[in-house]
């Protein structure tokens, strides 16, 4: 996998109109302690997919609810104190677009989350009690809280102001589209390039991207590439992509054992069914206490069919393995398109491993660690698909300023302790510090251009012995070039 780190960065330094002059400005003011105290040249930036299970929500006290009102527990008001984010994103606001007791939840977790926020001290002199950005095409369509200046813009998109040499950057909340097929994720990540590639100022992207890093679905386990293979087998309707993720998972040299299975379970006994429907009704009529309230297989869902058809191939020595590396339908196509315009931003305790995911290892934010029985999808492993992004080249004058323990990957914070998790992802954030120069817009012939001015309110300037160096590496960390023979050599490396 890889990323265009070569002349695309070239273009997009064209299109700033930086020039060496430029570079090398002298100071454009003198130093002040009291302007490098106030200014700390950074903007955390959250984002939570909060579900579409609207009064449902884990999120809300329920002792309040009880009484008819929706009001976030403590532990939530806990998580976004602690946080503190400037700006804040929920995905999925949307979907909660649904009346209870008389009240939008929309509406609810809006205010619930702007007085989250609002409990949080100003950390800057210039930021302001968080406002939400309005809706576009229906309610909750808007779904960026701030308490950094913003202006609007068309979509779900914001133009954040810090004012505290973080420069003026479009903000837009991203969820992408769902489907098992990357297509429309895909179209949709093109346009995104499209939008950063219009604009001389920075572009934050944030929030759920339905695709992963390491790969499109998640890395699968070996149970679940079995019960997906056993889904191809007991459901006529399944997808060409199952079919195909199916029999890239088929462990080399034993494709033939397979098939054979297959057209196996696919021969109709003497009873006139299937023969997998016969394994079925075997099993379920052996083991009766394991499915309580169901009389017959046919009240069963789907996974249980799998599950059971799963357990008869490994009986005959049918076994998958662990996926390590993303076979050919399952490659991460949606983000290797964002990172020719975008970088990925992200904690090395979060990043994910050439190895399926499991509970409590805080390298996945989907499923939740406390909702990872609510995956169905055949198709779809553990992986992070909420993500934090910064457009090319400013990200390479963009460095994460880790604060803890609430920085990144979220999991332990976002879990109640019955061991459910307040939504089906895990929240995720990033503390994005500005360190290259200060960019400084001006009209060219009434065109808006982006020069880079190194002065005294650059980050650390005198730190650097007011020295800055402009240079061609990318500072890049989220993209893999080559797969060693060596299991343990697969690494990401900066280019």
């Amino acid at each position: 996998m890889h990323s265009n780190t070569g002349a695309g960065n070239r273009n997009a330094i064209s299109r700033l109109g930086l020039t060496a002059s430029v570079v090398t400005l002298a100071t454009a003011a003198a130093w002040s302690p009291a302007l490098a105290q106030a200014n700390n040249h950074s903007v955390k930036f959250m984002a939570f997919n909060i579900w579409n299970v609207g009064q449902n929500s884990k999120m809300w006290d329920p002792i309040q609810k009880a009484a008819g009102k929706f009001v976030f527990a403590d532990a939530m008001k806990e998580l976004i104190r602690n946080v503190a984010p400037d700006v804040f994103v929920l995905p999925e606001l949307n979907n909660n677009n649904k009346v209870a007791n008389g009240q939008n939840l929309v509406d609810a977790f809006s205010q619930n989350t702007i007085d989250a926020m609002n409990l949080v001290p100003r950390k800057q002199p210039g930021f302001l009690p968080a406002q939400k950005n309005p809706d576009e095409g229906g309610k909750g369509n808007g779904s960026i809280f701030s308490t950094v200046p913003f202006t609007n813009l068309p979509g779900d998109v914001v133009r954040i102001s810090p004012g505290n040499g973080f420069p003026d950057t479009v903000v837009n909340s991203v969820h992408m589209n769902y489907y098992d097929e990357p297509t429309n994720r895909l179209k949709q990540a093109k346009d995104l390039n499209a939008a950063a590639a219009g604009t001389s100022i920075p572009t934050v992207i944030l929030g759920d991207f339905n695709a992963g890093d390491v790969s499109e679905r998640g890395l699968h386990r070996a149970e679940q590439q079995a019960t997906l293979f056993a889904r191809t087998i007991v459901d006529t309707g399944a997808s060409t992509l199952w079919k195909t993720l199916a029999q890239q998972y088929v462990p080399q040299g034993q494709e033939t054992a397979f098939t054979n299975y297959v057209n196996d379970m696919r021969t109709v006994e003497g009873n006139g069914q299937a023969k997998y429907r016969n394994v079925i009704t075997s099993y379920f009529n052996s083991h009766r206490s394991e499915f309580p309230g169901i009389t017959s297989i046919s009240q069963m869902s789907w996974r249980q069919w799998e599950e059971i058809v799963a357990k008869d191939m490994a009986s005959k020595g049918l076994n998958f393995a662990d996926e390590t590396y993303p076979v050919a339908a399952n490659l991460p196509v949606t983000m290797n398109v964002l990172k020719k315009q975008y970088q990925l931003f992200q904690l090395e305790r979060n990043r994910e491993l050439f190895q399926p995911s499991r509970v409590g290892d805080e390298r996945a934010t989907w499923t939740s660690d406390g909702e990872d029985r609510t995956n169905t999808w055949e198709s779809w492993d553990r992986v992070t698909i909420d993500h934090v992004m910064m457009s090319r080249p400013f990200a390479k004058w963009t460095e994460i300023a880790d604060t803890g323990e609430y920085s990144g990957n979220l999991a332990k914070k976002a879990q109640l302790p019955n061991g459910n998790s307040f939504s089906d992802h895990e929240p995720v954030a990033q503390e994005l510090r500005w360190v290259g120069p200060q960019l400084q817009s001006y009209d060219d012939g009434g065109t808006t251009r982006t020069r880079l001015v190194w002065g005294s309110e650059a980050y650390n300037f005198e730190g650097r012995n007011k020295e800055f160096y402009l240079t061609r590496n990318n500072n890049r960390n989220d993209i893999y070039l080559a797969r060693s023979p060596m299991p343990t050599a697969i690494r990401s490396l900066p280019a």
